[in-house]
């Protein structure tokens, strides 16, 4: 039984030993590899370049590839059509329209089967083929190097996703034609929150929303590529009014706007300053042809407010609203108390005139009957009624003040 258990125990140990062993070769391969391919780095230079392409003619340029990494790779390399997507100029390599039909003229001479060592370079050709009846005005592609990782120390062959490219800006047959617009965008207020954009980024916060930023949104018309230049001036209120007040103006911002395309442009305004401010936007586009401006001029007034401030003034806002509704409650409820009051007074008076009228009622009907029978019955009686009528008007007197109280206080 012992000697059953002491196999059990050495079997086990066995076991687990073997199992960490797998364990580590599984890691230190997995850290080899990813070495590798950290290892790897590659660049490919002219990273642009404009030509001129003829309808029927081939043109012929070169590419210089080299392997700045530490690991020794082959190469693969492909055209792939460039377009925008979206005004944020996000890049779309897959669709093609009619200005990237050039991604299908290419052809590519270069040795496929050398691995390219560390620090060395090696050329590829590239052939544009231009059909004849090629439309005129731009073409966009961009041509992609692709490395393959040889690992000759295990035999081992590992494709790597190390892509670097040189984009292709062409002119087909020379006619160029300039047209645009340019939209401009500058909100009438701004609001500052106090926090940074590393903040912004930890809190996920969208700067461009909480921010104080100028948008030109510029549109080619045209067929062919062109440069737009905008630049941004601040000034307060009492500059333009006086001429010695704030004034800030940011770097000229210079971006290619493609055909077919518009672009956003975005300056920041970093400041947080409570005032009102005058933005005026001045972009240069094109070369004044066709009867299109070359630039293009915005002035708007801005209110800036930071954001701690419009907190504080929400909250006096809200506490004055408070406080008008309980004076309010207030007002009513002390209103309210002199009403009964009054009320209570023109009661206790009430009783007061009817308590007279019952004891001097049958009084003076005795007395009226009994001058009424006698010779002084006539003057008397004149004088008994002028005591009822005078009775008879403090009554109405007493409705009438009755009256005037309550509508006093209602």
């Amino acid at each position: 039984m012992r000697i059953e258990k002491k196999i059990s125990i050495v079997l086990i140990v066995f076991a687990l030993v073997l199992s960490l062993s797998f364990a580590f070769q599984s890691i230190a391969k997995a850290d080899t590899k990813t070495d590798s391919q950290d290892s790897i780095s590659v660049t490919v230079s002219p990273a642009t370049n404009e030509i001129n392409l003829t309808p029927g003619v081939d043109y012929t340029a070169k590419l210089k590839v080299t392997n700045t990494g530490a690991t020794p790779f082959k190469i693969y390399v492909s055209a792939a059509p460039y377009r925008i997507s979206d005004e944020g100029y996000d890049v779309d390599f897959e669709t093609k329209d009619k200005f990237s039909q050039m991604a299908d003229w290419f052809s590519f001479e270069y040795d496929k089967d050398r691995v390219l060592a560390p620090k060395e370079d090696m050329e590829v050709t590239y052939i544009i083929h231009v059909p004849e009846n090629a439309e005129v005005g731009g073409q966009y592609a961009a041509v992609f190097v692709d490395t393959e990782d040889t690992d000759s120390a295990n035999g081992d062959s590992v494709q790597v996703a190390k892509r670097v490219g040189s984009l292709i800006f062409a002119n087909l047959g020379g006619a160029k034609k300039y047209g645009g617009d340019v939209r401009q965008d500058i909100k009438w207020w701004y609001m500052y929150p106090f926090i940074n954009d590393d903040q912004a980024r930890e809190q996920n916060i969208d700067i461009d929303k909480d921010g104080a930023k100028t948008f030109a949104y510029i549109t080619n018309s045209g067929n062919i590529h062109n440069y737009a230049t905008y630049q941004l001036k601040v000034s307060s209120l009492w500059n333009e009014w006086f001429g010695n007040g704030y004034t800030w103006q940011s770097d000229p911002v210079s971006k290619l706007v493609l055909p077919g395309t518009t672009r956003k442009f975005v300056i920041p305004w970093e400041n947080d300053k409570f005032g009102i401010y005058f933005f005026t936007q001045t972009v240069q586009f094109g070369n004044g042809s066709n009867g299109i401006p070359s630039r293009f001029q915005d002035t708007s007034w801005t209110f800036v407010c930071p954001l701690l401030w419009v907190i504080i003034a929400i909250v006096i806002i809200v506490l004055l609203i408070i406080l008008l509704i309980v004076r309010h409650y207030q007002k009513k409820k002390k209103q309210q108390k002199k009403l009964k009051e009054a009320e209570k007074q023109l009661a206790e008076e009430d009783a007061e005139v009817k308590e007279f009228l019952d004891s001097h009622k049958e009084q003076l009907k005795k007395e009226l009957l009994a001058e009424l029978k006698g010779e002084e019955g006539k003057d008397n009686l004149e004088d008994k009624t002028g005591d009822k009528e005078k009775l008879d008007s403090k009554k109405e007197q007493k409705i009438v003040d009755k009256d005037d109280l309550m509508s006093k206080y209602l």
